[in-house]
């Protein structure tokens, strides 16, 4: 299932796209729609959308996803809208008129592409399928090469021999897609050729190192590093190649790297460098990232040589999205009632305090509205067991917030983060790494950006189990958190030091805590409160050293809470789920 929305901004780009000099026998542009209706459409769909034909390369764009940009898609296209197609599973085709190939003893295929999907797992099936009697087709898949929402590229060419054309008289050509409420595919500038049209001198960035964060404070600066991949997508060698990284701020400062010890690249490998010098900013400001790439001869396909990101050191805000929500996901299917997104960031000194979470939220018929959401500041104190699971974090923070009738789809909202030990505003921050988590329904979102990390852990969702990788390197959940000015740490409470355990968890009906002490507690105190938090329950226990106290939870309502255990010695505080 996923979430998406055609209102957002579009960002309009321009990619010109350059072929080396070949033999065009064939070409089809969809430069009117009688040309498109020559094509036969066909396959099944469970749902009601079929092909059409465009001429507003801004059609069926989702999110910050840039316009189709093909060689002549000005003039027309052929699309297949997946997205308004519903929550239907669809195996869909558009076939070409018959083409003579019979004077070609080499045929190789050319298209522009503007192709995204939402399915894991190999759902979504992208081919190009060649045929002599127009009923039998051989099919080649194609675009494999993009992720699962990815939605960043103007165009996506496709090109490769298709040897079943060959001396043939008659040839169909046939685009054929498997999927389930994907985005779209739009496809333009089809061409048959009799040599090969791929370009002889062609590289590609094909990823780029960014900033840990695209937003982080100027008392939490962390050490940019570089890597990039470069793949040489052309017919031949590319030779004394260089690559080159340049920062400029908004505040006058810039600094520059390079790195000439690719040397050369082969067709059709790929080079990974990784560049020796660093930059650690130190000034508040705006900052603009660029790699480079080039060789010696003439790139026939420059726009593709440069990669551009920004980032932000602020004043106190930590954030991985850039702002800009590209649309909103959540699991393909759910092990619990509630699931969980979120983003990872690293505290580098000790002493803040982390004031602030923002966050996003999306809902199809605002089913948001009237609900609630929890929030987790948790510190990882990884159990060194080779597994990350619930043993390896430690909630230090929560809050919870209900969504009003003005709270809009992809609205940004900010709530106040609770100690778990004092129920005051504020957790203190040590150095070490945090997840910022967000509790949605089964019926909620999370907004999403299309920063992509692909060399730092960004995003990352848990249901029932914990996947660190999120839901990949291009989906950056909108989840963001404030710190401030260091605090006085002088009346610190000193956690128990204790083995506290709470079950079952999820509860329903009854909750055990047991709990077992060093020394004998006099006094102790057992409370459990919601997760604004309000006290709901509440136990004495004298001359605690070991013990297990049941509490009845049926009358509460679904939703997180805190089990807090107050002694002479400490406190200490466990995450509980409600669940009816």
């Amino acid at each position: 299932m996923k979430f998406t929305i055609s209102t957002l901004l579009v960002g309009l780009f321009c990619l010109m796209s350059v072929q080396a000099s070949a033999q065009v026998f064939y070409s089809e542009d969809f430069g009117s729609e009688d040309a498109f209706n020559a094509w036969t459409k066909g396959g099944t769909n469970d749902g009601a959308e079929d092909w059409f034909w465009s001429d507003d390369p801004t059609i069926a764009t989702f999110g910050a996803q840039p316009a189709f940009a093909a060689t002549s898609a000005a003039n027309g296209f052929a699309v297949f809208n997946s997205d308004a197609n519903g929550n239907a599973a669809h195996d869909v085709t558009i076939t070409s008129p018959a083409i003579d190939c019979s004077s070609q003893s080499s045929v190789f295929i050319r298209v522009e592409n503007q192709y995204g999907y939402f399915s894991q797992g190999g759902v979504s099936i992208t081919q190009i399928g060649v045929s002599t009697d127009g009923t039998n087709f051989t099919y080649y898949d194609i675009l494999t090469d993009v992720e699962a929402n990815d939605l960043s590229d103007a165009v996506q060419v496709s090109a490769f021999e298709i040897p079943e054309a060959a001396n043939q008289a008659t040839v169909y050509i046939q685009f054929r897609w498997q999927g389930f409420y994907e985005y779209a595919w739009k496809i333009d500038d089809i061409s048959l050729e009799g040599s090969d049209p791929t370009p002889l001198n062609d590289l590609v960035i094909e990823q780029a190192a960014i900033a840990a964060n695209y937003a982080m404070p100027i008392t939490q600066v962390d050490t940019v590093e570089f890597i990039n991949i470069i793949r040489n997508a052309g017919l031949d060698a590319q030779t004394n190649v260089l690559t080159t990284v340049d920062i400029v701020g908004d505040n006058g400062v810039s600094f520059s790297t390079s790195s000439t010890a690719i040397g050369s690249i082969d067709p059709a490998t790929q080079d990974t460098t990784a560049f020796t010098e660093t930059f650690v900013p130190d000034q508040l400001g705006l900052y603009t990232m660029t790699y480079t790439v080039s060789q010696d001869e003439d790139e026939q396909t420059a726009g593709d040589n440069s990669q551009v990101s920004e980032f932000i050191i602020s004043d106190g805000l930590f954030a991985k999205d850039n702002g800009i929500p590209a649309s909103a996901t959540q699991p393909a299917s759910f092990a619990g009632q509630t699931w969980q997104m979120g983003n990872y960031y690293i505290i580098q000194n000790d002493g803040y305090i982390a004031g602030e979470v923002s966050f996003s939220v999306a809902s199809n018929d605002d089913t948001h509205k009237g609900q609630q959401v929890s929030i987790f500041l948790n510190r990882i104190v990884d159990n060194n067991d080779g597994t990350f699971d619930d043993m390896d974090i430690e909630t230090v923070g929560f809050a919870q917030y209900t969504f009003e009738d003005t709270d809009e789809n992809f609205d940004l909202f900010t709530v106040d983060i609770l100690d778990v030990n004092t129920f005051e505003p504020g957790v203190e921050l040590t150095a070490g790494e945090y997840l910022v988590m967000v509790e949605y329904t089964q019926d909620m979102f999370c907004p999403y950006s299309d920063v992509t990390y692909y060399w730092d852990i960004s995003t990352v969702v848990r249901d029932g189990d914990w996947f660190l990788g999120g839901f990949g390197p291009e989906t950056t959940a909108i989840i963001r958190m404030s710190s401030s000015e260091p605090v006085n740490t002088e009346d610190d409470i000193q956690l128990l030091e204790a083995a506290v355990k709470v079950s079952p968890n999820p509860a329903s009906t009854f909750v055990d805590v047991n709990i077992t002490l060093e020394e004998v507690s006099e006094t102790a105190f057992i409370t459990i409160r919601d997760a604004q938090g309000k006290e709901v329950i509440r136990k004495e226990i004298n001359n605690l050293l070991q013990e297990n106290v049941r509490f009845d939870v049926s009358e509460l309502p679904a939703g997180s809470y805190l089990v807090h255990i107050q002694t002479a010695a400490g406190f200490r505080a466990e995450r509980l789920l409600i669940q009816k």
